[in-house]
């Protein structure tokens, strides 16, 4: 739901090694824990159904983005209000909910950092923008 205009609003989000002959890998902001305003940025690797007796599961394998960063970027990101990530090894994914999954983000990578850093597009989207005003990105 935007917290801009109330509406439900869908993002395709995808992760897929062949999406259109390249490979593709989207990002999403996840809701940590429910009923409070903690998120996350994650990469979407692989998304998934499980059965079990008779519930279905969806799930999604993630890479995690919230390592602390380099010192040498933060006060110019600082002074520009950017928003730097830093993922975790692959090795270091994890399996979540599909449904913690709050909406898709734009993520840029850094080509200056040596880590593969990203950072967080926030400005031509309102509703992204809002949302990281009231959000606490954890780690």
């Amino acid at each position: 739901m935007s917290v801009i205009d109330w509406h439900w609003t869908g993002n395709i989000i995808r992760a897929n090694p062949f999406f259109h002959s390249q490979p593709r890998y989207d990002y999403a902001l996840v809701q940590v824990t429910p009923n409070d305003n903690k998120c996350i940025f994650v990469q979407l690797i692989y998304i998934f159904q499980v059965q079990h007796l008779q519930n279905t599961f969806n799930l999604v394998l993630v890479l995690l983005l919230d390592l602390p960063c380099l010192a040498q970027h933060r006060s110019r990101d600082e002074a520009l209000r950017l928003t730097r990530l830093c993922p975790h090894r692959r090795s270091d994914s994890i399996i979540i909910d599909a449904n913690t999954i709050i909406r898709g983000g734009l993520l840029m990578l850094d080509l200056e950092s040596r880590g593969g850093e990203l950072l967080v597009n926030n400005f031509i989207d309102e509703d992204m923008w809002m949302r990281l005003k009231k959000i606490e990105l954890v780690t």
